[in-house]
């Protein structure tokens, strides 16, 4: 934070999205990841057929979207939140005995975080903050 002087005692500015704003965002990045991950892992879990899967890419596209505009780290850390569920998804295997449809169910959340990344920062705000 940036001291002025006021009269005798310094008096602090705002706050800046750096004192807390950026922390929260990264906060929502990482429980966003995992809780995402989590509900990949629940359609999974019930049965849903693979091509339906496949469509939980949208909303860690639309997450990545969303923090990338504000935070270059934030579609990072939605993988780093993703990860363990993740890694616990590759290790299945479908109904022809292979770990390629999970595999290609975890790629498919890494492409669209990647996706959401590339169009959040296409269209961030000129600030680079929240407004």
């Amino acid at each position: 934070m940036k001291r002025v002087e006021a009269g005798r005692y310094p008096v602090t500015d705002r706050l800046y999205m750096k004192d807390w704003k950026q922390p929260l965002v990264m906060g929502v990045a990482l429980i966003g990841g995992f809780v995402l991950s989590f509900v990949g892992f629940g359609v999974l879990w019930a049965g849903t057929p693979w091509p339906y899967q496949f469509l939980m890419a949208f909303p860690f596209l639309l997450l990545s979207f969303g923090l990338a505009r504000f935070n270059s780290r934030g579609p990072w850390l939605i993988l780093a939140g993703a990860t363990p569920v993740g890694s616990l998804l590759v290790q299945f295997r479908d109904k022809e005995d292979s770990h390629l449809l999970p595999i290609l169910l975890v790629g498919s959340w890494v492409v669209g975080t990647l996706i959401g990344r590339y169009l959040g920062r296409r269209y961030s705000t000129k600030q680079g903050g929240i407004v």
